[in-house]
C-alpha cells in the first residue's frame, strides 16, 4: 500500500506541469477542453490489472462523463477532421488540427521523468524514515512491557 501511494503521488505530482502545458496550449474556443485536462494514474492502460505493481500516469482529456468536465471532442481538436458531407453531398466542414497534447509531451517529457525521480527519492526516504520510527517505537514499548513498565 505504501509503494502504491508513493508511486501514484509521485506520478501525479510530476505530471502535474505537463498538464499546465497542455493547459495553455488548448485552444479557448473549444469550450470545457482546458478544464478536462486532468492528470490521474491507472493500473493498467486498458484498465486491466495485470500486474498490481505497475502504475501508469495519464495527462490528458477526460473521456468519462461521470467527470464534472469532460471533452468527448478533445481528439478531434488534436488532430482535426477531414471534410465531412451529408449523403446527400452537403459539405459539412471541416476542422484543422490544433495539438496541445503533443507539444506539450515534447515539452515536458524529459522534466516530467526528471521530477518524478526527484520526487519518489524524497518519499521513499520519507517513507523509510517513518517505518524505521514506527519499528522503534514498537522495539520500546515491547521491552518496557517485557520489563512491566506499562
Amino acid at each position: 500500500s505504501v509503494q502504491k501511494r508513493i508511486t501514484n503521488n509521485s506520478l501525479v505530482e510530476a505530471a502535474e506541469p505537463m498538464a499546465r502545458v497542455a493547459r495553455s496550449l488548448a485552444p479557448s474556443d473549444s469550450g470545457v477542453l482546458k478544464e478536462a485536462i486532468i492528470v490521474s494514474t491507472k493500473a493498467d492502460i486498458r484498465g486491466r490489472l495485470r500486474n498490481k505493481n505497475l502504475r501508469f500516469g495519464f495527462v490528458g482529456p477526460s473521456y468519462s462523463p461521470t467527470s464534472a468536465f469532460y471533452a468527448p471532442h478533445a481528439h478531434l481538436v488534436e488532430f482535426g477532421t477531414a471534410a465531412r458531407y451529408h449523403k446527400n453531398g452537403k459539405f459539412v466542414g471541416q476542422a484543422p488540427a490544433q495539438p496541445f497534447m503533443r507539444p506539450a509531451f515534447d515539452l515536458e517529457k524529459v522534466g516530467t521523468v526528471n521530477r518524478f525521480r526527484d520526487i519518489i527519492i524524497v518519499e521513499v526516504e520519507a517513507a523509510r524514515r517513518k517505518a524505521i520510527k514506527k519499528l522503534k517505537l514498537k522495539s520500546i514499548k515491547a521491552s518496557r512491557s517485557r520489563r512491566g513498565l506499562e
